[in-house]
């Protein structure tokens, strides 16, 4: 016959088991949603030592979020706390010096990350026309 105290640790450790596969062998839910679902950021063009980029966002949480746009020395150029239910501006920065450009979107269950590599080429064009 079995002990007591063998059928006591066995009747404790079971629910532990039980609790353990309840707590942790379930796959969890992530509520947030994708990056496509929430906004779109995106180059709109270069001129006068200028660029342009346009960012769009949708499914803004009550708790809003916060833009952040950085330089590649990580040094902040624009920053600000977005509420409402969606956001779009177009945003004209200067190029002098920079090479990359981050875009940083975060709240509660939100985010939306783009990072922009810019490079620089000079183009020459040669025209030749018969005297």
């Amino acid at each position: 016959m079995k002990s007591i105290a063998t059928t006591i640790k066995k009747a404790a450790f079971l629910p532990l088991i039980c609790l353990s596969f309840i707590c942790f062998g379930q796959i969890k839910n992530v509520s947030a949603i994708t990056t496509n679902e929430n906004g779109r950021i995106e180059f709109v063009r270069s001129a006068d030592g200028n660029v342009w980029f346009k960012v769009n966002l949708a499914n803004i949480p009550a708790s809003g979020c916060s833009l952040q746009i950085t330089n590649q020395a990580n040094e902040i150029i624009f920053e600000d706390h977005i509420k409402g239910d969606s956001y779009q501006k177009t945003f004209k920065i200067s190029n002098e010096g920079l090479s990359k450009l981050n875009f940083d979107i975060n709240g509660k269950k939100y985010k939306v990350n783009n990072s922009f590599d810019l490079k620089y080429e000079v183009e020459t064009k040669l025209a030749v026309t018969k005297i």
